[in-house]
């Protein structure tokens, strides 16, 4: 039979990394999702904010693209209007 036990709560900082282009924390969903956002700032800033030329950059759909800023909170009517986000 199994006892619950209550796992303590982690108190350490999450420690981070320095790779070219940005500073990433060491835990994997987290990093994977800053470097999605630069990546996706990025191109919607090489674009001018138009979401299908960036989309078909990144070989994504429109849809998928939209979604994606909306999930990593990317405001592209910023991009648009000369802001970097």
């Amino acid at each position: 039979m199994k006892k619950n036990r209550k796992k303590k709560a982690s108190v350490r900082r999450k420690a981070r990394i320095e790779v070219e282009g940005g500073v990433y924390v060491l835990d994997y969903r987290l990093a994977t999702e800053q470097f999605h956002k630069q990546l996706v700032t990025k191109v919607l800033s090489e674009e001018g904010g138009n979401i299908s030329e960036a989309a078909r950059k990144l070989g994504v759909s429109r849809r998928t693209l939209q979604l994606q800023t909306t999930k990593l909170q990317i405001d592209v009517d910023s991009i648009r209007n000369g802001g970097s986000e």
